[in-house]
């Protein structure tokens, strides 16, 4: 392999694979696969919305074995925005789906692009 690049550059030929490797790799957030799972149940649930924005609250422990992320969403549909905070409850070691838990707030919506409450 390297006699390949020495040879490579000795004809002026600069191999891709060097210029275009990538600088850093992003790993996913250990959080990724349930706010999948809890934008599929949204869309299913709200099929006539859209979801506008996309907030993780964070991870909760409920028990040594199960463990719930929280979620916050902001549909829109026509000209109306209304919150939904989705929770997904899965077995931690295993990351078995347990349950999807759907709720409306009860009162004001903030704009979207202003700080949530």
């Amino acid at each position: 392999m390297i006699r390949m690049i020495a040879m490579l550059l000795l004809l002026g030929v600069w191999p891709s694979c060097i210029l275009l490797a990538p600088a850093s790799v992003h790993a996913e957030p250990a959080y990724a696969k349930w706010g999948k799972y809890a934008m599929k149940a949204t869309m299913k649930q709200y099929p006539d919305t859209q979801i506008v924005e996309y907030l993780h609250i964070g991870r909760k422990a409920v028990s040594p074995l199960v463990s719930e992320e929280h979620f916050k969403f902001l549909l829109k549909k026509d000209n109306s925005i209304r919150a939904l905070y989705v929770r997904v409850r899965f077995y931690t070691k295993t990351e078995q789906l347990i349950s999807i838990l759907m709720e409306e707030p009860i009162g004001a919506i903030p704009s979207p692009g202003l700080p949530y409450p």
